[in-house]
């Protein structure tokens, strides 16, 4: 039983890693967008999304 609460505990960590580097993988694609190509609405969402994440609101 308690090995069994330990490998639960082990899985719950490796899930919140993965979870993690998903969002970590997703601001980095964020933030590398060149928004200079895109239309005035476009360029706004992504610069409030990228101020957001440099503000640790996301």
């Amino acid at each position: 039983m308690k090995e069994k609460v330990e490998v639960d505990k082990e899985k719950l960590r490796v899930r919140k890693l993965e979870a993690e580097n998903r969002k970590f993988e997703a601001e980095m694609k964020i933030m590398s967008m060149d928004t200079s190509t895109m239309n005035p609405e476009q360029r706004a969402y992504y610069s409030k999304l990228q101020m957001k994440i440099l503000q640790g609101d996301i």
